[in-house]
Parts: structure tokens; C-alpha cells; sequence
């Protein structure tokens, strides 16, 4: 991962300054006249017509490059080198360009064998991601989310709290962190978070569904229910909202729509045995009153 620089307006580092003058020596290279100007121009224009397209013009993402989208690209300029050295009169000079050639393929080839342990999965990429950006918020918050799913809770919390402190107004961080503090059983800090996270963005679903479930852990079930009503107000698409609601509304007594919100939840998730399971549980207590 290659972020943007951070530098609050002042001077970019001076590795952008000096890749203009470079990007002038390189177009004169191209442009000038030579015994093989068309095959140059070739080369030149396959490079820069198909690495075009990932070009960061338009900033897309977290990262301003990735080096991974220049594979196919690099074929227009090694079609330049192979055509300079296939010029070369004298056999010795060629040789050594040859033997050039097969040493820098044989260490490209072994550094990327070597970057194959860096990037064997998540975990390692974002292990190298963070060791080379520590203050950047984006490494930790990947980091998180993958070990959030792979059922590491205590180490998504740290990575979360990481990357909240680079980050204060990350949003979507707050609502992450609310989430594995509703798994941790700590509805106080959850509160604290979806708080803080609404308080920040109001459109965000998933901070109303997540203070939902931490209201309803803290035992405040109408406040719940207010989260689930606007979870689905933002989004009617949230299985979970309807089907926590529906949980709700059983316990309090209030039956309106309890199995239209236990089915609509069904319907969007039909691999959820949870939801057949509280549809079931709330129909066999409805047949003994």
C-alpha cells in the first residue's frame, strides 16, 4: 500500500518534485530522433495506453499507485530493451547486455518470491502494511476487520482503538468498535461509540443497529426499538433489524407485526437458522396463550 502523503498543505516530499525533471528526460528520450524511432514510440505508447487506465488521476481508493497494474505494461518497455540490445553490432557488448538482463530477471524473480511470505494472506500483508505506515489509520482498520472475522476480538479492539487514535472523526471505525464491544459484552464502551459515531453521521445504518443491540444489553428496550425503527427507515434491507426487533417486541408484550418482522428477516436471510429458530420459539408461546 502506497497512501497519500500526509502533509497538511505544506511541501510534498521531494521524491514528487523530482519526478518532473525525470518525466522531461524520459519524453525526450522517447521523441527524439533514432534509427528505431517507431519501434520507441511503440513501446512508449503500449506502456502508457494500458497503465492508463489505473492511473490515479481521478483518486479512487486509499492508495495514489499499485505496482501490481504495471505487469502488462512493462511489456512495451522491455520491447524497447530487447529491440536496443538486438542492435547492438559488437557480440561482446551484447553479451553484456544480455548477462545485465539475465541478472536483473533473476533478481526480480527472487524478490518476488520473498514478497510471496509478505503476502500470503490478510494478516501479513496488513502486518507489513502497518510496520512501514504506524500512524497511518487505514492499515490498522483492515487488520481489524480480519481478525473480527476470524473470531479475534481482543486483537480487532486494539487494532481499532490504533487506528480511532489516528483517525478520531473515522466514523465507520467508531460503529466497528461499537460492534465488537456489543461481542465483548461491554454495552457501556458500545454506547459510547454508536454515541459518538451518530453524533458524527445520523445516515449511517449500521450505528443505529449496533446501539440497538447494546441498548437492548443494557436493558433499554424502547431505546432498542427506536434503533431498529430507524436501522430500517435508512435501509429496509437489514435482515437483522427486523428479526432483533421482532425479538423485542416479543419480550415486551407487543405483538403487532412480531411474525411479519420474524418473516421478513427469513426471506432476506434464508441461511439465518437464528431467525427460523426465534419464529419457532415465539409461535410455540403464542399457541399456549
Amino acid at each position: 500500500m502506497h497512501y497519500f502523503p500526509k502533509n497538511g498543505g505544506a511541501s510534498l516530499p521531494w521524491q514528487y518534485y523530482a519526478s518532473l525533471p525525470v518525466l522531461l528526460v524520459m519524453i525526450w528520450l522517447v521523441v527524439r530522433k533514432t534509427r528505431f524511432r517507431k519501434e520507441i514510440l511503440f513501446g512508449a505508447f503500449f506502456f502508457l495506453i494500458t497503465v492508463s487506465v489505473m492511473l490515479q488521476i481521478v483518486p479512487v481508493g486509499k492508495a495514489h499507485l499499485a505496482e501490481r497494474y504495471t505487469y502488462v505494461p512493462y511489456i512495451g518497455l522491455l520491447f524497447i530493451v530487447g529491440h536496443m540490445i538486438s542492435e547492438i553490432k559488437k557480440k561482446r557488448l551484447k553479451n553484456i547486455f544480455i548477462a545485465i538482463m539475465l541478472l536483473l530477471a533473476v533478481v526480480f524473480s527472487y524478490q518476488t518470491w520473498d514478497r510471496i511470505s509478505v503476502w500470503k494472506d490478510g494478516y501479513s500483508l496488513f502486518d507489513d502494511v502497518i510496520k512501514k505506515n504506524p500512524e497511518n489509520y487505514h492499515g490498522y482498520y483492515v487488520r481489524a476487520s480480519l481478525r473480527s472475522k476470524g473470531g479475534d476480538m481482543k486483537g480487532a479492539l486494539e487494532d481499532y482503538d490504533k487506528a480511532i487514535e489516528y483517525k478520531p472523526d473515522f466514523v465507520v471505525g467508531l460503529v466497528n468498535r461499537g460492534d465488537i464491544r456489543n461481542k465483548m459484552n461491554d454495552n457501556r464502551g458500545a454506547l459510547e461509540d454508536l454515541n459518538r459515531a451518530i453524533s458524527m453521521d445520523s445516515t449511517q445504518p449500521f450505528a443505529y443497529l449496533n446501539r440497538g443491540i447494546a441498548n437492548s444489553g443494557a436493558g433499554n428496550i424502547h431505546a432498542a426499538l427506536l434503533d431498529y425503527n430507524k436501522v430500517i427507515k435508512l435501509n429496509p434491507n437489514i435482515a437483522r433489524a427486523y428479526g432483533n426487533r421482532g425479538i423485542l417486541k416479543a419480550q415486551s408484550g407487543d405483538t403487532t407485526g412480531v411474525m411479519e418482522d420474524f418473516n421478513k428477516a427469513i426471506k432476506m436471510a434464508p441461511d439465518d437458522a437464528e431467525s427460523y429458530s426465534n419464529r419457532g420459539s415465539y409461535k410455540k408461546r403464542s399457541k399456549r396463550f
